[in-house]
């Protein structure tokens, strides 16, 4: 028995086209990784920064360094501690690349500063309403 493999079908400027699903999922993990060094990111989290000093060197001169603040729960935190989410969710993929890029690669109006955790909880929340639809659509 010859086992078939999935393809993934979408549209991309008016046609159909037909991807073996491997390939569909390495072009969409590109594309979710390339958020990673844009613009419209640093550009966010710039929006809810600081400067702090946090004391002084050994020849007087101030150490400083930057915070940044959670929209959510308004606290401050370093860089590593945050992340930008997008308020209205991105989802999954519907078979619609222009649709998906542009809710990924989306206007600073839709981008929030949240730190890891309160980004955890969103996600959390967003998830368990999403695996809740699906069950009660079949």
């Amino acid at each position: 028995m010859v086992k078939k493999s999935k393809v993934y079908k979408f549209n991309a400027n008016g046609r159909e086209y037909v991807l073996p699903n491997q390939d569909a999922k390495y072009i969409l993990n590109v594309l979710r990784r390339g958020t990673t060094r844009w613009k419209g990111r640093t550009d966010c989290l710039n929006r809810e920064r600081k400067r702090i000093t946090t004391g002084e060197f050994k020849n007087g001169n101030p150490k400083k360094k930057w915070v940044y603040k959670c929209t959510k729960c308004r606290e401050w935190f370093k860089l590593n501690n945050m992340e930008v989410d997008h308020i209205e969710e991105v989802g999954g993929f519907t078979g619609d690349f222009n649709e998906f890029i542009a809710k990924l690669y989306c206007p600073q109006e839709n981008l929030q500063a949240l730190c890891v955790l309160c980004h955890s909880k969103k996600t959390s929340a967003y998830n368990a309403r999403e695996r809740f639809t699906r069950k009660t659509q079949y």
